[in-house]
C-alpha cells in the first residue's frame, strides 16, 4: 500500500452480522446473538471474542450515531450487554419510545440485563440502540456492548436494509461485513471514505433490489485478488492489482439479473499478482440499477446544516433556531451538533449534541469542559425541565423545542452563556445520519457574547451578516473610542478560517472622511503583497482567484468615531462554500485582533 494512503488508515470496520440465525429458546423466552440477521447496525462496530459472551462474542462501539436496531415479535425484549468502568450512556428507543440507559459499571460484569421490556402487545416491535459517545461522571469511557437479546414469547424478524437503485456508499447498513476491515478516509474516495481488507476469508456483502450492480473501489500497486459471488455462487475472481492507481474505478459489474432482491460477496483471499506487493481488497461503493432509491435507512444523498436564526447578534442569552436537513427525512438524522467559540475548537466551548427521538422529542447532551465527545456530558430530555451547563453556556430547556417535519428538523435552544465566555463567537453546525454519513462542521453564524467595552480600535459589525449569493454589496463598521481618524489599517478577511492564503485578504487604509486606498492581498495570503489596489472613491475592480471588488458602489465614510466601509464583493464560482467573515482594525498603537463578524455560503 502507498505511503499516501496509509496516513488515512483509521480503524476496523463494523463486522456487522452473520450469514445465519442464531437463536436458543428456553421456555417462553427465546435468545438471538448480537450477530443475529433480525439485528441491523450502522456505524463502526468492533467484534470481542470471549467466552465470557454469550456465543463466544459480542459488539461494542464508542462512535457517536452508531445504532444497532433489532425486529421481533413477541411481548418484551431484554438486551444483553456488559457493564464495566469504560462502558457509557445509550440511548434505547423501543418503538419510537426514549429511554436513556446508562452501561457503566464499577468493576466489569458480563452477560449482564442492560435494559427490558415486559408486557408488550403480542406483535412486530422494533428497538434500537443509538449511541451518543458520552459516559457517566464516573466512567472512564463511552462503549456500549451488545452481547444477545432475550425476546419473551417470540423471536427475532430476519431483515435488514436492502439497496436499491443508486450509488451505496460502503458505510451504508445494506452492506454487511465480516473479518477484519479498515476504514480509509480520503477526498478522493467516494462519499468520503472507503472500506479495505487483507486477511483471507474477509467479506463484504451487499444486498440489493435491481438488475446489475458495479462494485466501485480503488485499486494500485497494492491491491491484490479477490472472490465475487453473486447470490452466493462464485461468479469470478477478479485481481484489483493497477498502476498507477485510480480512485473510484469501477472493479467489477454484474448484469442481466432478474428483476428482485440480491445478493454479491467481495472476498479477500491475501493472494494477489506478481506485479503487486500486497494484496488489499478496496470497497467504496456500490452503483445499483433498478427501480427507487435506497431503502431502509441507507442514504443517497447526505444531511446538511441549513442555517441559524438569528445568524448573528449579540448578548449574553438568546433563543436560537438551528435548522438542519436530510433528503430522507428528519428521521434519518441520528446527531446534530452545535459548537460555539471563538473558532472551531470543542475545549472550552459551548458544544452541544442533540439525539432526536421523534418529531417534537430528544435529548440534549452538553459536553464538559474538556470537549471531549466522550464525556462526561450532561443530558437533558426535550421536552422536559431545568438546565444543563458548562462554564461556557447554560441550555434551559424552557424556550427550548424540537420539531421534524419532512426532511427539516429545527431545534430551538435557550442558550445563557457565561461572563467569562464574553468575546466574538463563531456558530458551527454539523449533522450524522442513520448511515454514519458526516456532514463536516460549517459556520453558519457568528455572535457577540456581551463583555466589557474595549479601548481604542474595534470591529463594530457587518451587514448583511448572513448571505448566499455570488454578489453582495456589503457594509462593514469600524470604531475608535478616540475617534475613526485614529484608525490606521481596517481588515477584512473572508476564508473558510482564519487563514489568508486562497482567500478574499482585503486591508483598508483611510486617508480622510470620503477617501480611502483598497488593497487586495494575491492567492499566497502575504499581507506583505503582492497585492492590487483601488483608490475609493474611483472607478475599476481589484480581483484575485477567489473575489473581486468594483469601485462602482463601494465607498468610505468617517463620522466621529465610527468608520463605514461599503464593499461590492463578487465572489468567484471555485470560492464555493460556506464561509466566515473576520473584521480587524488597528491604530498606530493598538489593535482590535480578528473578529467573526458575518457568514456567506458561496453557491
Amino acid at each position: 500500500m502507498s505511503r499516501a494512503r496509509l496516513e488515512y488508515l483509521l480503524f476496523p470496520l463494523a463486522i456487522l452480522m452473520s450469514a445465519s440465525l442464531s437463536q436458543a429458546q428456553t421456555g417462553g423466552t427465546t435468545r438471538i446473538e448480537e450477530t443475529d440477521k433480525s439485528i441491523a447496525y450502522t456505524g463502526t462496530w468492533y467484534t470481542n471474542g470471549s467466552s465470557l459472551n454469550s456465543g463466544g462474542s459480542a459488539a461494542l462501539t464508542n462512535a457517536r450515531g452508531a445504532t444497532a436496531t433489532v425486529t421481533f415479535t413477541g411481548t418484551g425484549i431484554t438486551w444483553i450487554g456488559v457493564l464495566d468502568p469504560w462502558a457509557g450512556i445509550a440511548i434505547v428507543y423501543l418503538d419510537g419510545t426514549m429511554n436513556t440507559v446508562d452501561t457503566y459499571g464499577s468493576s466489569t460484569l458480563y452477560q449482564q440485563p442492560v435494559f427490558k421490556v415486559s408486557g408488550l402487545a403480542n406483535g412486530p416491535h422494533t428497538l434500537t440502540i443509538n449511541v451518543p459517545h458520552t459516559r457517566d461522571p464516573n466512567g472512564q469511557g463511552s462503549w456500549v456492548w451488545i452481547d444477545a437479546f432475550d425476546i419473551e414469547n417470540g423471536s427475532g424478524v430476519t431483515g435488514g436494509f436492502t439497496a436499491t437503485a443508486g450509488r451505496t456508499e460502503q458505510n451504508s447498513p445494506a452492506v454487511a461485513y465480516t473479518g477484519v476491515w479498515f476504514t480509509n478516509t480520503s477526498a478522493a474516495d467516494s462519499g468520503g471514505s472507503a472500506a479495505l481488507a487483507t486477511d483471507a476469508g474477509s467479506r463484504a456483502t451487499i444486498t440489493f433490489n435491481g438488475t446489475a450492480i458495479t462494485w466501485i473501489g480503488y485499486r494500485d500497486q497494492s491491491s491484490g485478488i479477490a472472490r465475487v459471488y453473486v447470490d452466493g455462487l462464485l461468479t469470478a475472481t477478479v485481481d484489483t492489482y493497477l498502476s498507477p492507481s485510480q480512485a473510484q474505478t469501477p472493479v467489477y459489474t454484474v448484469n442481466g439479473l432478474v428483476s428482485g432482491t440480491h445478493t454479491l460477496t467481495i472476498e479477500a483471499t491475501d493472494t494477489h499478482d506478481a506485479n503487486s506487493n500486497e494484496s488489499w481488497i478496496w470497497v467504496d461503493a456500490f452503483d445499483v440499477v433498478g427501480a427507487g432509491g435506497q431503502t431502509g435507512g441507507g442514504q443517497t444523498v447526505p444531511p446538511s446544516p441549513a442555517g441559524v436564526n438569528p445568524a448573528a447578534g449579540n448578548g449574553t442569552s438568546q433563543t436560537f433556531a438551528f435548522t438542519f436537513s436530510d433528503p430522507s427525512g428528519w428521521q434519518s438524522l441520528a446527531v446534530a451538533d452545535v459548537l460555539i467559540n471563538n473558532d472551531l475548537d470543542g475545549r472550552q466551548s459551548c458544544f452541544i449534541a442533540f439525539v432526536p427521538s421523534g418529531a417534537s422529542s430528544g435529548t440534549v447532551f452538553l459536553t464538559d469542559d474538556t470537549g471531549v465527545t466522550g464525556g462526561p456530558a450532561s443530558g437533558m430530555p426535550l421536552p422536559g425541565s431545568g438546565s444543563v451547563s458548562n462554564s461556557q453556556c447554560t441550555v434551559n430547556a424552557a424556550g427550548s423545542s424540537v420539531s421534524g417535519a419532512a426532511g427539516t428538523l429545527t431545534l430551538t435552544l435557550d442558550i445563557t452563556f457565561s461572563a467569562s465566555f464574553a468575546g466574538n463567537k463563531v456558530l458551527y453546525l454539523a449533522a450524522q445520519n442513520q448511515s454514519s454519513t458526516n456532514t463536516g462542521w460549517q459556520a453558519l453564524g457568528t455572535w457577540q457574547v456581551s463583555g466589557s467595552v474595549p479601548t481604542g480600535p474595534a470591529v463594530g459589525g457587518m451587514s448583511p451578516a448572513r448571505s448566499n449569493t455570488l454578489s453582495q454589496n456589503y457594509t462593514f463598521t469600524f470604531t475608535d473610542t478616540n475617534g475613526a481618524q485614529d484608525i490606521a489599517v481596517a481588515d477584512i478577511l473572508i476564508n473558510t478560517a482564519l487563514d489568508g492564503r486562497h482567500a478574499c485578504y482585503l486591508a483598508f487604509v483611510p486617508s480622510g472622511s470620503t477617501g480611502a486606498a483598497l488593497f487586495l492581498v494575491d492567492d499566497a495570503g502575504d499581507s506583505a503583497g503582492p497585492y492590487q489596489g483601488m483608490a475609493l472613491p474611483g472607478s475599476g475592480a481589484i480581483a484575485n482567484s477567489q473575489c473581486s471588488i468594483a469601485a462602482d458602489g463601494s465607498s468610505i465614510n468617517v463620522s466621529g468615531n465610527t468608520l463605514t466601509l461599503a464593499l461590492a464583493i463578487t465572489f468567484a464560482p471555485g470560492f464555493a462554500g460556506n464561509h466566515i467573515l473576520f473584521l480587524a482594525a488597528r491604530s498606530n498603537t493598538l489593535n482590535s485582533n480578528w473578529q467573526a463578524v458575518g457568514t456567506v455560503t458561496v453557491p
